[in-house]
């Protein structure tokens, strides 16, 4: 009898469906695409936030398009090892031979989430304060004039002088116009009877002096 013909090999999937495979919730991908993405987010948004004073919010606001375009491309790096048929290593890094020194699949991923949290936390607090972390670092007498790095809007709420509340000046001094007026009329009239006495006085002492 001969024996039974080996199983055929498994069908090589197409290199979509690779990367539909890679890119589901406990894959390798999304955690690496994502923090490589908010690495490089991270970096550029605070260089720029330094060096022209808008805030990551008005960025990703203003950018959008850029971002995205962006972030489709560091995804598309990290397929091409598949999408080239790698031979030594595959798009996932837990296939790289070399993880000595501290380019390791360890320290990208803390560097990641790290970065994540980061943007995260910028984006929330910048939305909070109303302008740029990096504004409160300006020296001077004030945040808002001594630097350009909040919006506008921010500028004008907060430089808008107060409007003094009219009425309750008004009713201040309706209330204390009369009592100051009794008080003029009470100081006038003991200034009166004291320049009265006075002058008696006065003239009772020049009559006894004549009488001398």
């Amino acid at each position: 009898l001969l024996p039974p013909p080996p199983p055929p090999p498994p069908a090589e999937l197409s290199i979509p469906t690779k990367i539909m495979n890679n890119m589901g919730f406990s894959a390798w991908a999304p955690e690496t695409i994502n923090g490589r993405v908010a690495q490089i987010a991270f970096i550029a948004g605070l260089g720029a936030e330094l060096g022209t004073g808008q805030s990551f919010t008005a960025q990703f606001t203003d950018y959008f398009g850029s971002i995205v375009f962006a972030s489709g491309l560091i995804t598309l790096a990290s397929f091409m090892p598949n999408l080239q048929s790698a031979e030594n290593y595959k798009a996932n890094p837990a296939t790289l031979k070399n993880k000595n020194g501290p380019w390791t699949i360890d320290a990208e991923k803390a560097n990641g989430r790290a970065a994540m949290i980061g943007l995260v936390a910028m984006l929330v607090t910048e939305k909070m304060i109303g302008g740029p972390i990096t504004g409160l670092l300006g020296g001077g007498d004030t945040v808002v004039d001594t630097n350009q790095f909040y919006d506008d809007s921010f500028k004008a709420q907060v430089t808008q002088p107060a409007t003094p509340p009219a009425a309750v000046f008004e009713d201040f001094y309706a209330a204390s116009a009369p009592a100051v007026a009794v008080a003029v009329e009470e100081v006038t009239a003991a200034a009166a009877v004291a320049v009265e006495d006075v002058t008696a006085m006065a003239t009772e002492v020049v009559a006894e002096a004549e009488a001398a």
